[in-house]
This record gives C-alpha cells, sequence and structure tokens, in this order.
C-alpha cells in the first residue's frame, strides 16, 4: 500500500510541470501497455456480461438428424415450425437440431469425430433423440447407448406406436433379453418420401440419458401431424 501511494506521489508530480500535449505523451509512452490491457479487459467483461444475460441456459430439447443433408438444422423452416408447435420461448432455453452428424454404425467408426461427439452427448444426457435409417440405428442399438422403449420411463411412448417398434439384438451375452426395442419407424412422417431428408426412411431412438421424455413424444406427436406431411 505504501508503495502504491509512493508511486502515485511521484507520478503526480511529474505531470503536474506538464501541459496538456506532454501529458498525453507521457502517459502513452510509459502506460500504453496497460492502458490496452484495460481496454481488453473492459470490453471482455462487456462481451461476457452481455452475453451472460442474453444467451439461454439449458436445452428444452436436442435431436441428432444422423446422416442426411436434408435442411432440418437449427434456424431451418422445420426448426422454427417445431418450435412454434411445441410452444417453446428461445430466449429461455435452446432447442437443438443437429444435422452434422455423420457415421454409419454398421461399419468402423474408430476414429470418426461425429460418432464420438455423439457418444459424449448422448452419456452426458444432453441428446434427447438421435434419428438414423433403420439398420443404422439397430446397429448402433448394440453399444446399449439406446433406451429401452420397453421401460417405465417410456411406457407411454412404446403403447401409443406399439405397431412401429424397432428392435436390435443386444451385444452382451449377459442380457436377459434377446430383443431390445432401440426406436419408432417414423414411415409416413414429414421427414420420409422423395425430396425429404430421409427419402429411404428413419428411426428415431432415445438416448439413454435422455433428460427431456415429455418433449420426445410432442416431438413425435409433431412429425405426425397431417399439416407437417
Amino acid at each position: 500500500m505504501d508503495l502504491l501511494r509512493s508511486w502515485y506521489t511521484e507520478e503526480k508530480e511529474k505531470l503536474s510541470g506538464m501541459n496538456r500535449n506532454e501529458m498525453i505523451r507521457y502517459i502513452w509512452d510509459y502506460y500504453r501497455l496497460h492502458l490496452t490491457a484495460i481496454i481488453f479487459l473492459s470490453l471482455f467483461l462487456i462481451w461476457f456480461g452481455y452475453h451472460y444475460v442474453t444467451t439461454p441456459g439449458g436445452d428444452w430439447f436436442y435431436a441428432c438428424f444422423a446422416n442426411t443433408y436434408g435442411d432440418v438444422g437449427n434456424n431451418s423452416d422445420f426448426y422454427d415450425d417445431f418450435a412454434e408447435y411445441a410452444g417453446l420461448d428461445l430466449k429461455e432455453k435452446n432447442l437443438v437440431f443437429n444435422n452434422a452428424c455423420y457415421f454409419d454404425p454398421t461399419g468402423n467408426t474408430m476414429g470418426n469425430t461425429y460418432y464420438e461427439t455423439l457418444i459424449t452427448y448422448i452419456e452426458s444426457g444432453t441428446l434427447d433423440v438421435l434419428l438414423m435409417e433403420k439398420e443404422q440405428l439397430q446397429a448402433f442399438g448394440t453399444t446399449g447407448r439406446l433406451m429401452d422403449l420397453e421401460s417405465a420411463d417410456t411406457a407411454e411412448i412404446f403403447h401409443k406406436y406399439s405397431d412401429r417398434i424397432i428392435y436390435c439384438v443386444p451385444s452382451d451375452e449377459k442380457s436377459e433379453k434377446e430383443q431390445i426395442a432401440i426406436g419408432i419407424d417414423l414411415s409416413g412422417c414429414c421427414l420420409t418420401g422423395e425430396g425429404k431428408p430421409y427419402p429411404d426412411g428413419v428411426v428415431l431412438g432415445i438416448g439413454a440419458q435422455a433428460k427431456h421424455l415429455d418433449m420426445a413424444e410432442i416431438f413425435l406427436q409433431y412429425l405426425f401431424e397431417e399439416e407437417h406431411s
């Protein structure tokens, strides 16, 4: 504290004997690095504060549309339409439609960054639903990272779409089940057919750690609404 007071007194005495131009030149020559740092720190704090206040916290729902170039990602008409349909306030939380995920679980996924990122999202509970072609989802389902739709948590969804359930054979030999219900066939929904994101059909699976099962059900309802077909 004494050193700071002494420094301040000395600098004040130096500046008192200078005219305005000399004072500006002196401050710039000796303190320009300090001033630059203060300016950048101030700008960063303003930017951080703005984004802290305005950026939504958490997700309403996270859907991954794998292996498609269809326009179903964030800010697409499909995205906006669902947000309106579900009554989501996107200023409060995020809605994420990830359509930039490309990997084939029927083949070698080692080193595929899309696959590795997807696994992270599933295991952290970030991802709610995954959409892929039937054979691909069945292969992915053997990893145990999709929810068993016959479980108590998804019983309502299972019964509602019982005629569309897709099964896979578990890779775990200790599994008590010969088949696990891991997907819902979305044939006839607004995503399938000629000129649609999945012309050859698509199946929806729910992440094993999904947190927004209520939104998954609303999403399924949305996909099959006639006005969206």
